[in-house]
């Protein structure tokens, strides 16, 4: 298997498009042990990926809200819980 990107670095569509790529060569019956396993571990690593991405957009999508009145209120969230690349608040 070639070098992969670093996961932590992917988008959401990113990661959905490797990952899909893993599933059809896994779906190869010809596919080493080793090379299977290796495919494995590395669409365990998009898939956890995948859910931090979800994970804050979720979160922005809490963010948004109703205030007073039944008008839209919005409260500000920081980049890094979105994409997971710095610490959460």
């Amino acid at each position: 298997m070639a070098e992969a990107a670093p996961a932590d670095g992917l988008t959401y569509e990113e990661a959905a498009r490797e990952l899909d790529r893993l599933i059809a060569r896994l779906e190869d019956d010809e596919v080493p042990l080793e090379e299977a396993l290796a495919v494995y571990e590395r669409g365990v690593t998009l898939l956890r990926r995948s859910g931090e991405l979800l994970d804050g957009v979720e979160r922005r999508v809490k963010a948004l809200g109703l205030g007073e009145g039944d008008e839209p209120r919005e409260e500000p969230f920081a980049l890094e819980e979105v994409t997971g690349d710095g610490p959460a608040r």
